[in-house]
C-alpha cells in the first residue's frame, strides 16, 4: 500500500455488526480511522464531512435504503471503493448494486470473515 493510510466509512443499522467490523478492520496496517453510522441520514453529513477511500454501506437501512446511499455516494465522490453488504442475499439485489457502481457485493452471513482480503484487493485495484 506504498505507507498510504485510508479512513474507512461503515453505515450498518445493526450495533452488533458494527462491534463486529469496526475492531477487524482498524487491525488492518493501512487504516488509519474507521468511522461509523446507523442511518441514511447520518451517512448523508458524513459522506459531505468525512474523508475515507472505503465506504461498506448496508442495504437495508431502518430509515432508507442502502442504494439510495450508494446513489448519493456515487454522485458525490465516484472514487471511493463501495462495499454493499446484506443478510438478505438475492441475485436481484447484487445486480442492482453492481449496476449503480458497488465494487463489491457482501453476504453479512457468509463472507464476513473475507472483509480483511476484499478491503485489501480494492486498495490494490485502486493504485
Amino acid at each position: 500500500m506504498k505507507n498510504q493510510k485510508i479512513s474507512v466509512l461503515i453505515i450498518d443499522d445493526s450495533p452488533i455488526i458494527i462491534e463486529r467490523l469496526v475492531p477487524e478492520i482498524e487491525e488492518m496496517e493501512f487504516v488509519e480511522k474507521v468511522i461509523v453510522g446507523f442511518t441514511f441520514d447520518e451517512a448523508k453529513q458524513l459522506i459531505l464531512s468525512a474523508k475515507f477511500s472505503i465506504a461498506i454501506f448496508d442495504i437495508n437501512l431502518r430509515d432508507r435504503n442502502g442504494l439510495d446511499l450508494l446513489r448519493y455516494q456515487k454522485f458525490i465522490d465516484p472514487t471511493v471503493k463501495i462495499i454493499m453488504m446484506t443478510g438478505d442475499h438475492s441475485i436481484e439485489k447484487h445486480n442492482a448494486c453492481m449496476d449503480l457502481g458497488a465494487d463489491y457485493f457482501l453476504n453479512k452471513f457468509t463472507e464476513l470473515e473475507n472483509l480483511q482480503e476484499i478491503i485489501k484487493q480494492l486498495m490494490a485495484n485502486r493504485i
